[in-house]
């Protein structure tokens, strides 16, 4: 939760407010446990990634380049677009490559209409997918068709060769996991030990 305020350069307060985490949480005690975290990284001289980030945008001490290449930017938090800012005015060319579509990160303060909005200056939507099979396109397409318009970039774009398939499990019990290789993920450890 407090990471999660850093990187959406939010307080502690407005993000607890989200509703995204446990109200049995002791709110006056978030801000207390910060700043003993920040107390106890200071005392050991300890940097964490949302530390790095901060430190880079403060400082703007960025090398030149030619070109940047920034994949899945539709993840990216306001702070780690913040970089972006930065990277650009020290770029001769920047290529962001990401796909609104594909946003997951939006709990973790992934900022979409940043992303959409530095797209459309100058959006190249490439045409031809060689990881997705026609059958899971099939399904995605029905899904993303009952997004509003207004919230993401309408594609066109051709499915591999391939049919595929689709396989419907209501519950991990019904999924036959002790058949080759599986990644399970979750929002929650409690979902992934049930």
């Amino acid at each position: 939760l407090i990471n999660a305020a850093r990187i959406k350069e939010i307080s502690i307060e407005d993000e607890y407010n989200t509703d995204m985490y446990s109200q049995e949480m002791n709110k006056q005690l978030l801000q207390i446990i910060s700043d003993e975290l920040q107390n106890y990284k200071n005392s050991y001289k300890l940097v964490d990634f949302t530390d790095m980030i901060e430190r880079f945008n403060v400082s703007e001490l960025c090398p030149k380049f030619d070109v940047a290449f920034i994949d899945e930017a539709q993840d990216l938090s306001p702070i780690q677009w913040k970089m972006v800012e930065i990277i650009k005015k020290n770029s001769k060319y920047v290529i962001l490559a990401g796909d609104d579509d594909q946003a997951i990160y939006g709990w973790a303060g992934a900022d979409v209409k940043k992303f959409q909005q530095e797209i459309s200056k100058k959006n190249i939507i490439l045409p031809q997918s060689y990881r997705v099979p026609q059958n899971v396109q099939s399904i995605a397409d029905k899904i993303l068709n009952l997004i509003p318009d207004e919230r993401r970039i309408k594609k066109n774009w051709k499915a591999r060769e391939e049919q595929g398939s689709v396989n419907y499990i209501y519950d991990t019990t019904d999924a036959p996991l002790d058949q080759g290789t599986w990644l399970v993920l979750a929002r929650y450890n409690d979902k992934l030990n049930r």
